[in-house]
């Protein structure tokens, strides 16, 4: 039988915590937009699942953070592993590379930060399907191997986690934040839970348009996981925030309209050059009536050139 539904009518922690308790073999798909998250259940233990063309953070490059494996020594072991079809963490440690509570630590790290990061995506869904993992899920250099786990340890754990992101947006929104890219290059590094393109994405919105009302709105996210892609910028000093003088931030306040409004805009376009024009339009825009007078402008101005 499967079991599904609609995280907020149910929550994602009595899902989890019912499968624990149940006992039952399976596989929990949580899903936000193109995101998507497999975890299987079975008999006291679970394991993150990967479907091809989904991207979550490797046990690999966990151990390398870590300091725990030399890079050589990881690439013998995933070639080793793609031959074998035996799990990463497995393939590991028989080969004297790591010990295995070294692995046992990276695998609870990884799932706890995967599952914690489920618990900021917005309008999610489950669906629980009984039984083995299905054939779909074949990388298996994603994961050590399977360990036992206390939901409600990460259950607890999300929570505080969610409360310190929360906490942290609420500040730098009050503050009306300003950030700057001080680190030259391109990212190279991120958090567990999110992809490469989801920072680099984030980067790219700090370099265009630096206010956190405007870095938020337009990020492909939930407003906890900018907030938390945004300490972890600042905390690695790829980004850093920009102290402006009293004097300007009071004139900021009386010139500015509240940037609410704009938040739910998603404008949707093949002509990238049109899109950003209407972006910078509307984002520059200190009214909702301000920026619908500069589109019908720019529209009319458009059909007498013969572009629209």
């Amino acid at each position: 039988m499967v079991l599904k539904g609609e995280v907020r009518d149910v929550g994602l922690a009595e899902v989890f915590q019912m499968l624990s308790a149940s006992g039952r073999e399976g596989t929990l798909t949580v899903a936000s937009g193109q995101r998507k998250i497999h975890v299987w259940f079975g008999k006291g233990k679970i394991r993150l699942l990967r479907e091809g063309g989904v991207s979550h953070t490797a046990l690999g490059k966990i151990l390398l953070r870590s300091g725990r494996i030399e890079p050589e020594h990881l690439t013998i072991a995933l070639e080793e592993q793609k031959k074998s079809g035996k799990l990463l963490g497995q393939v590991l440690v028989e080969r004297g590379f790591v010990k295995q509570e070294d692995i046992d630590e990276c695998v609870r790290t990884q799932l706890e930060e995967e599952i914690c990061n489920v618990f900021l995506w917005e309008d999610a869904t489950f669906e629980f399907t009984p039984g083995p993992p299905e054939a779909a899920f074949a990388d298996l250099a994603l994961t050590g191997h399977e360990v036992p786990f206390d939901v409600n340890e990460v259950i607890l754990d999300a929570a505080r986690r969610v409360d310190e992101w929360q906490k942290v947006l609420e500040e730098i929104e009050r503050t009306r934040s300003e950030f700057e890219v001080v680190k030259k290059g391109d990212v190279d590094a991120y958090p567990v839970g999110f992809s490469l393109d989801e920072v680099r994405q984030v980067v790219r919105l700090v370099e265009e348009v630096r206010r956190v009302d405007e870095i938020i709105g337009r990020a492909p996210m939930s407003r906890l996981e900018v907030a938390r892609l945004l300490v972890y910028l600042l905390r690695s000093g790829y980004i850093r925030r920009v102290e402006r003088k009293e004097k300007e931030k009071a004139k900021e306040k009386v010139l500015s309209a509240p940037a609410d409004w704009r938040l739910g805009i998603s404008i949707v376009l093949d002509d990238e050059d049109l899109k950003k024009r209407l972006e910078s339009l509307v984002w520059g825009a200190a009214t909702k009536e301000e920026a619908v007078r500069e589109t019908l402008a720019l529209a009319d101005s458009m059909v007498r050139e013969g572009k629209l």
